[in-house]
C-alpha cells in the first residue's frame, strides 16, 4: 500500500508542477505577444494613412480580437496564429489582436481562415463588396457592422508597419506575425 501512496504523491506533484510551469509560459507568451503587436500601428493610425479606395473597388478589413491566454496552446505561447485567404489566392499570416486590409474589385469574393494549416470551416465564406465600400470581417469570417467593427478595432493593431493592403506589402516587410515567430 505504501508504494501506491508514494506513486500517487509523485504523480500529483508532477501534475502540479506541469500546470504551474505551463501557466508561467503562457503568461510570458502573452506578454511577448502584447509587446510584438503593440510595435505596429493602431487601427486609427493605419486608417488615417491608408489612402483612397481605388475606383471600382471596395476595401475589406479582416481582424481577430485578442483571444487571451489559451491553456490548450502547444508550448504555452499565449497567442493564436491564423492565416486569412481571400479568393483562394491571396493569403496572409496573422496573430490575434491584429487586422489586415485589402482592396478588391467590386463583386463577390470568398474568405477562409486557417489554424495550424487546417481550414476553420468546411468551405470558404462568401461575401460581396460594393464600389467604395469598406467591409469588416471578424475572425469568425462573418461580416461585422461598421460601428461595431470600429469599436472592436480600437484595441487592435495593423499586422504591418506601412498602411498598405496586405497583398501590396513587400515580401520582407516585418509583421506582427513575424515578430511573434522570432
Amino acid at each position: 500500500m505504501r508504494g501506491l501512496a508514494d506513486r500517487v504523491i509523485v504523480l500529483g506533484t508532477l501534475t502540479m508542477v506541469s500546470i504551474c510551469c505551463g501557466g508561467c509560459f503562457q503568461v510570458m507568451g502573452e506578454a511577448a505577444h502584447d509587446n510584438a503587436v503593440e510595435k505596429f500601428p493602431a487601427y486609427a493610425q493605419t486608417k488615417a494613412a491608408w489612402g483612397e479606395i481605388p475606383a471600382g473597388h471596395g476595401r475589406v478589413v479582416l481582424f481577430i480580437e485578442k483571444s487571451g491566454v489559451n491553456p490548450f496552446m502547444l508550448a504555452g505561447s499565449g497567442f493564436d496564429s491564423f492565416a486569412f485567404e481571400i479568393d483562394s489566392s491571396k493569403k496572409v499570416d496573422v496573430v490575434d489582436q491584429v487586422f489586415v486590409f485589402i482592396d478588391l474589385p467590386a463583386g463577390k469574393h470568398t474568405v477562409n481562415s486557417f489554424y495550424g494549416g487546417y481550414p476553420h470551416q468546411k468551405k470558404p465564406e462568401q461575401f460581396e463588396v460594393l464600389p467604395g465600400e469598406t467591409k469588416y470581417i471578424g475572425g469568425d469570417l462573418k461580416s461585422v457592422a461598421s460601428e461595431e467593427a470600429e469599436r472592436k478595432l480600437d484595441s487592435i493593431y495593423h499586422n504591418f508597419e506601412k498602411a498598405l493592403p496586405f497583398d501590396k506589402q513587400e515580401a520582407s516587410a516585418p509583421s506582427a506575425y513575424s515578430e511573434m515567430m522570432k
